[in-house]
């Protein structure tokens, strides 16, 4: 490819980031959002799946996410160390595959995440969680010291895939633990229309 031209040529330590959003398959990701953990910018995709920006010179993190229903389908952090006047180029890769969840509403409580809702005929419904219970662990990892955010994309994942939490739940002699396995399902947009 060509190098990109620069408009702002002389504005010290900025440099042309050029990104290609696909699929596991090959196809561009139109309109996919872009974030970078380290380089302030956000940028989203155009029809063909690419993205143009300005960031600062220097080691930059990019992650691709498409909506998916409710949730997102999300790509790896890709890494590139950025220059100016260089072919910075990055290629984003987002799973093709339908992102599924539990159907289930947090709220941040002490030692973990409540459930503040549960969504009827949906995996945290079918697998018997209430509202009130407090996930401790997802996959064995303990929340305490997780953000909403991470424990939510440590939720979702490919549908019909399976998930291990941890409980704490409200039981006749008191707070009891439990383990339980669920299988992901899609969740439409339409269920953050229903919330009350």
């Amino acid at each position: 490819m060509a190098a990109l031209a620069d408009p702002e040529q002389g504005r010290a330590g900025l440099a042309w980031v050029r990104l290609r959003v696909r699929d596991d398959r090959g196809a561009p990701v139109a309109g996919a959002r872009l974030r970078s953990s380290d380089c302030p910018t956000a940028l989203r995709a155009d029809d063909q799946g690419r993205a143009t920006g300005l960031v600062p010179e220097g080691p930059c993190h990019f992650q691709g996410a498409r909506a998916d229903g409710l949730l997102f389908a999300r790509s790896p952090w890709v890494a590139v160390d950025v220059h100016a006047g260089a072919e910075n180029e990055v290629e984003i890769v987002i799973p093709s595959e339908r992102t599924g969840g539990l159907g289930v509403a947090l709220g941040v409580v002490e030692g973990g995440f409540a459930a503040t809702r549960i969504h009827p005929g949906l995996p945290a419904d079918q697998a018997g969680m209430a509202v009130g219970d407090v996930i401790t662990a997802v996959e064995g990892e303990p929340t305490a010291d997780m953000n909403l955010e991470q424990v939510v994309a440590r939720m979702s994942g490919p549908e019909g895939s399976p998930l291990r939490l941890t409980l704490q739940q409200q039981g006749d002699t008191g707070l009891v633990e439990r383990e339980i396995t669920v299988t992901r399902a899609f969740l439409p947009a339409a269920l953050a229309e229903a919330a009350p």
